[in-house]
């Protein structure tokens, strides 16, 4: 049997494209996007971000399609991917974690392909998802007899109890509070983040011996208004407003510890500040409507996409560099530019929304599915060059 040139060329190419994948699934810098948990799940939360902004132009119930990848399956994955390296770390546990990782992603792919089917069932299975995080991480803090984080599994733990209630009452009310411990769960985590970036300003600057560190009374007093708003906003709902008022006000305050030149010079940590600043005017603005009788939706808005997701991407940034050996802190271009992007997506949703129904919705989830691209473009790269490595701190 004669075989045609094409066939062979083609039959080659087959050879050399199947040697490649070989090749780089050999690659033991390349192994590590699977094997450690922070990268496989990180990249995930960025392209259920890009599915909820695109769900606007293809979807037809694109309100509950963007609640569910927005408010849900990518925070979640970013959780999982944050926790599943910091808490071994804070607890000193040196085991292997791959099957609580596959366990934990199988349940985030699960309910993602359920949710076309059935909400309801989409639900049980991130019940699945939060009751294993938070078994997991209380395992850990018990058997290392911390009680430094109690904090965080009680966010945990709320997740699971929002999730049942929304899986028995299917009531949208228990999915919109995500928003709010979402933004509790950042404050958190970011105080730790925070005490990093303030390490890294202050390496070259003039001072003698100078040590950024952050006021904690605000972090947990923001963290209990926050708590009191999510019970408010499900069963009191006429002291919302002023609750939200306290919250944006305690978030200003918070800002002070960053009036610092020798700070705010550096972009990160001006980037941090924006953010933060955005969520304080995002929560008196949410206050503000709400004791005036509006909805509050376009303030919700702004604190989601300008301090929620920003937030999270800058976290991927800071982790994703310094769990990829880059000891100092440079933020490549596109991933710089994809916080802009957050950042104008949450202006436009908000503030621009009246002007033009473009503002309303497809330049804020062009914006989003952009920024999502660019991270992609930028991390799957170093992800897959760069062995996972040990924070430098």
């Amino acid at each position: 049997m004669k075989i045609s040139r094409t066939q062979s060329t083609m039959n080659k190419r087959s050879i050399l494209n199947a040697n490649s994948l070989q090749n780089l699934a050999q690659n033991p810098k390349f192994a590590t996007f699977f094997t450690h948990p922070m990268r496989l799940f990180f990249v995930s939360a960025a392209i259920f971000a890009a599915l909820g902004a695109l769900s606007f132009f293809i979807s037809t119930d694109f309100v509950s399609a963007h609640k569910i990848y927005f408010l849900n399956l990518s925070p979640a994955c970013a959780y999982a991917g944050f926790l599943l390296v910091a808490f071994p770390d804070w607890t000193n546990y040196t085991k292997r974690i791959f099957f609580i990782s596959f366990a934990l992603y199988f349940a985030v792919l699960l309910a993602f392909a359920l949710s076309f089917f059935s909400l309801q069932i989409y639900s049980v299975f991130m019940c699945v998802f939060w009751f294993l995080l938070f078994a997991f991480c209380a395992y850990l803090s018990a058997l290392d007899r911390n009680s430094d984080n109690l904090s965080i599994l009680l966010i945990l733990f709320c997740y699971f109890a929002l999730e049942v209630a929304y899986v028995f009452t299917q009531d949208d009310k228990f999915i919109n509070a995500f928003i709010h411990l979402n933004v509790i769960a950042i404050v958190i985590v970011s105080f730790r983040i925070s005490v990093v970036l303030g390490a890294i300003a202050l390496e070259n600057s003039n001072l003698k011996d100078p040590v950024f560190i952050p006021n904690f009374i605000h972090k947990n007093i923001f963290a209990t208004l926050g708590f009191f708003y999510i019970f408010c906003s499900l069963f009191y709902q006429y002291a919302s407003g002023f609750v939200a008022l306290g919250l944006g006000f305690v978030m200003l305050a918070k800002l002070k510890e960053l009036h610092f030149i020798v700070l705010l010079r550096r972009y990160f940590v001006a980037f941090y500040y924006l953010f933060e600043l955005s969520c304080a005017c995002g929560y008196i603005w949410l206050g503000v409507d709400l004791l005036s009788g509006a909805d509050g939706v376009r303030a919700l808005h702004l604190i989601a996409l300008c301090y929620l997701f920003a937030m999270i991407l800058f976290v991927f940034l800071v982790a994703g560099l310094r769990h990829s050996g880059f000891v100092e802190l440079k933020f490549p271009t596109l991933s710089v530019i994809a916080l802009v992007l957050l950042f104008c997506a949450g202006i436009s949703r908000s503030i621009f929304a009246p002007i033009n129904l473009g503002f309303y919705i497809h330049i804020p989830a062009t914006f989003v599915i952009l920024a999502s691209i660019f991270y992609l473009i930028n991390f799957f790269k170093i992800f897959a060059n760069h062995a996972f490595s040990d924070d430098p701190e």
